[in-house]
Order: C-alpha cells, then structure tokens, then sequence
C-alpha cells in the first residue's frame, strides 16, 4: 500500500535516533494521542525472565550477572557486556545472539495483534537497534528521527542513565551512526528544548502518521 492511499489498517512508525536521544519521550507522547507503542526495551526486560535465555546468558557471561533473586540484572549484564576486562564487540555479538531473536519475534506477534484489532491509529515501534536488526525494513512503513545534539544526549545518558563518558562512547559505536539513521528518515524532530515545544512537532506531524489527513 502506498503512503498516499488510505489505509485500513495502522501505520507502522519506527522512532530511531542515537543513544540517550528522547525516542521514548516521542513514542510516549504520541502514545498520549492514542498511539499504540511496543517497546523493544519493555519485551527486552520479560525476556531475561525466560528460563532459556537466563541460562544462555549464564553461559556466556557467567553466573555474575544475577541477582540476589537468581534474576539477570541489566546492570551487572551491561558491565560483563561493555564494560568488564573482556567487554568489546565480540560480547555485543553474543549478547544480541541470545537476546535478539526472541524480542525480535514478540514485537512481530504484537505488530500482527494490533493490526489485527485495529483499535489504534498507528504502531509506534520504540527499539534502540530497529535499523541494525532491519526491522525498520521487514515491518515499519515509515521511520521518524528524533535529532538530539551529541552532547545533549551524553549529559541525559550521564544523569538519567549513570552512564560516564566512555560507557556513553562504547554503546554508541555498537550502534549505527545517528546521521546514517536521519538519511533513512521519513520525518525528523528536533529535541533540544522543552517536552511542550517537542509535543508540537508531533501534533504537526500527526495528521499524517495516524492517516487523519487523507
């Protein structure tokens, strides 16, 4: 179906950005509107829950990365991954290995359900590796880039996340380059003021991401 058609069923928006950039500030805000969101980090949480890829992280990173409770702690698992003596691209490798097929195929049942339904009138898909695992392509019809300065994004990383400089340095090249994400880009905002003035880019843009303007 083509952009300009109108459609029966909601569009699939996928937010992308760099690292620490707002894209759960926009899905959020356009969840307001009536947005359903799926959030890749949320399913990632349940995911550690299972079994299976507890003990596949175990495995891979030992049995550190577990809390008091026996559950997988994302802290403790981000240090093994990132930032421990053996942290580096080959244990971003494994780590994905493990974790991203299942998130992968619960964010595919959820698209297909609310489709399904059609109580909502757009998909926002929130995942901080939608190009890198090409979902951007396999499900999104369109992809909103939310355009935040790098040194913006390091400070949020730094108070809201405890991320010094140099674990902001090393997630971000695990990532594609922002400015790759923005040339893919089917819309942009800009974040770099206050949640009012980000609110109304979107209530520009919403007419055309929920379909109300054809």
């Amino acid at each position: 179906m083509s952009r300009t058609e109108a459609r029966t069923v909601p569009m699939v928006l996928g937010i992308v950005g760099g690292l620490a950039g707002g894209k759960s500030t926009v899905a959020g805000l356009l969840a307001r509107r009536g947005a359903a969101v799926i959030d890749a980090d949320r399913i990632g949480h349940e995911v550690l829950e299972r079994p299976n890829v507890r003990a596949a992280l175990c495995s891979a990173f030992g049995r550190q990365i577990l809390d008091a409770a026996g559950r997988v702690e994302r802290r403790r698992l981000a240090h093994a991954v990132f930032s421990g003596p053996q942290g580096g691209p080959q244990r971003v490798e494994k780590l994905n290995s493990i974790v991203h097929p299942p998130i992968l195929e619960e964010i595919r049942e959820r698209v297909e359900e609310i489709k399904r339904l059609r109580e909502a009138p757009l998909i926002v898909l929130d995942a901080a590796l939608l190009v890198e695992t090409g979902l951007d392509k396999e499900l999104c019809e369109a992809l909103l880039y939310v355009d935040t300065p790098p040194d913006l994004r390091r400070e949020r990383a730094r108070c809201e996340r405890h991320l010094e400089p140099e674990q902001f340095d090393r997630r971000g090249r695990a990532q594609m380059p922002p400015e790759r994400k923005q040339e893919l880009a089917d819309y942009t905002v800009t974040n770099n003021g206050s949640l009012e003035e980000l609110d109304t880019q979107l209530s520009k843009l919403w007419p055309a991401l929920s379909g109300q303007s054809r």
